[in-house]
């Protein structure tokens, strides 16, 4: 059974796409430790497009046309191992690269959203109201089910109309907080509705040890959330920093025994051994 998790926040500058890029990479090492042939995708909806320059990779195409139904998933997937180029060796990771076009693709997009919504005399989607794009990601994810096993998607920040429709489609959401008091006033404002049930884990980042707005911090989110969608903090190291300025490596293979390697492998374990 496939499982779709978006990786997102309702704040910038949370280390987004380095939690989805490592709960990617580490999945598909789960799955090849534990034999299987299965594989895993990340899709990167950010109009930045980092994913791809992280694993040292330089995409052609972009998810954009994807979304505008001018290309197959097929025509944009890319494979992220490199052990034909001397690089790492990742055999059953895959990416969905966005380039800076997925900007003028969500624009056009979230034209058609709002055009829909005015015709229908709404202000916003609500889940009666599936849209023509909550239909598109609908079936794209569908689609997508059928090949990988895990879907991770980088989704950025702010949560838009756009956004509402990706959260249609996705099973779980992991939301990683800085821990400083803005990031943890912006999680506990967005994900505390009642209808913010598919958060499967948020992630404390950039925690320093003994330090008193860290502990601050950790504490206002154990008590509006509880410590059991809490998942191990991520310290502050600037290995994190370092692993993609080195040839596009992820934290596991720039430094598998540090500490932010170990806490986000502890993320890995955690959403795989809930779904497997």
């Amino acid at each position: 059974m496939s499982h779709v998790f978006a990786v997102t926040s309702a704040k910038g500058g949370v280390g987004k796409t380095t939690a989805a890029l490592a709960l990617s990479h580490g999945l598909a090492r789960k799955l090849e430790q534990a034999g299987s042939k299965e594989s895993v995708l990340l899709v990167d909806l950010d109009p930045q497009g980092h994913c791809a320059p992280c694993l040292g990779l330089q995409p052609e195409r972009c998810a954009g046309e994807l979304l505008l139904g001018h290309a197959h998933p097929e025509e944009i997937i890319i494979r992220a191992d490199r052990s034909r180029q001397s690089g790492p060796s990742r055999p059953n990771l895959y990416l969905l690269p966005a380039t800076g076009h997925l900007a003028i693709a969500r624009m056009q997009l979230l034209a058609d959203i709002v055009a829909e919504a005015l015709l229908a005399g709404v202000g916003r989607l609500s889940p009666g109201q599936p849209s023509y794009l909550v239909k598109r990601l609908q079936d794209l994810f569908a689609d997508l089910r059928q090949v990988f096993a895990f879907v991770v998607v980088d989704y950025p920040s702010p949560l838009d109309l756009f956004w509402e429709a990706v959260y249609h489609g996705v099973d779980g959401c992991i939301v990683p907080v800085k821990a400083d008091y803005l990031s943890a006033k912006s999680a506990i404002e967005h994900w505390t509705r009642p209808a913010d049930q598919k958060v499967e884990a948020l992630v404390p980042t950039f925690v320093r040890a003994r330090q008193v707005l860290s502990e601050q911090t950790l504490q206002e989110l154990t008590r509006h959330f509880g410590s059991k969608r809490l998942s191990r903090p991520i310290p502050a190291s600037v290995r994190v920093a370092e692993a993609p300025a080195a040839g596009g490596q992820t934290i596991f293979e720039y430094a598998p025994n540090s500490a932010p390697a170990r806490a986000y492998w502890n993320l890995v374990e955690r959403v795989y051994d809930s779904k497997v």
